[in-house]
């Protein structure tokens, strides 16, 4: 039986899930024991590069920057989340006034789907100022809020959008201008690894198929399930750019589970 592992393209897929990926592999040939697969070399290499792309990635994210950003954002969802359980009191209040106000301010939040505090932090930055915007420019909604004395409020989260808005550019600038391709020159080596590795493994197969197919054909198997369901997340991601994204804002698709 011919039995060959799955093409996928790993130039198509981020950084952080390429990453995943790496790891991912590992695992599954951990699990069937490199050596009795006949790649220990392949995989102590694959692994060792996995190893600092993932140290590289996880400096990234421990810019000194992040824990402002961290802590601004979750000033934003406090804000969020307090002027519609204001509003959504008032809206269930007997003053008729303040009640048809805040069916108002609350009509205004929910068209723009999902609560804006779950959503992405550029989505969550643009919807924030969109809906600023519109209590400053909108009569009825201006005078909605002062009404329910939600000024102070709004000027808060206008102050703590724009300053995250700020932040954000900021870090984005100091990580491209230290090093715009980081991650290039290893995703380089490691997709050499891999490739050495799964042709080592494929061959290695074929010579023991007829007389020993266990390890080889198992964990071949298994890394063909692994990469069907990355091949999946990929081809989902292309299915929301091309227009049949669900909720708006959704940034990433779930990566496989593997269990590994």
């Amino acid at each position: 039986m011919k039995k060959q592992i799955l093409t996928i393209h790993l130039v198509n897929l981020r950084n952080n899930d390429y990453a995943q990926f790496l790891n991912d592999t590992c695992g599954i040939l951990a699990r069937f024991e490199p050596a009795a697969l006949l790649v220990l070399d392949e995989y102590d290499a694959l692994r060792g590069a996995s190893g600092r792309l993932q140290v590289l990635l996880n400096n990234s994210r421990s810019h000194p920057l992040t824990a402002s950003l961290k802590q601004l954002d979750a000033r934003r969802n406090e804000l969020l989340r307090g002027m519609q359980s204001l509003m959504t009191g008032y809206s269930r209040g007997k003053d008729l006034e303040r009640k048809s106000m805040a069916g108002l301010l609350l009509a205004r939040f929910a068209a723009f789907g999902k609560p804006i505090a779950r959503q992405t932090y550029q989505n969550k930055t643009n919807k924030i100022k969109n809906i600023v915007d519109d209590w400053t420019t909108d009569s009825n909604l201006a005078a909605a809020i002062t009404s329910l004395d939600l000024d102070g409020w709004k000027t808060d989260l206008e102050t703590f959008n724009t300053r995250f808005n700020e932040v954000y550019i900021n870090r984005s600038i100091d990580e491209g201008t230290a090093n715009p391709d980081r991650a290039k020159p290893i995703r380089k080596e490691t997709d050499k690894l891999y490739t050495e590795l799964r042709n080592t493994l494929e061959a290695a197969y074929r010579v023991h198929k007829r007389t020993k197919p266990e390890p080889f054909l198992s964990a071949i198997l298994a890394l063909n399930g692994l990469i069907g369901g990355y091949k999946e997340m990929m081809e989902r991601r292309t299915w929301r750019r091309a227009g049949g994204a669900g909720a708006e804002g959704e940034e990433r698709t779930a990566l496989p589970p593997t269990g590994y």
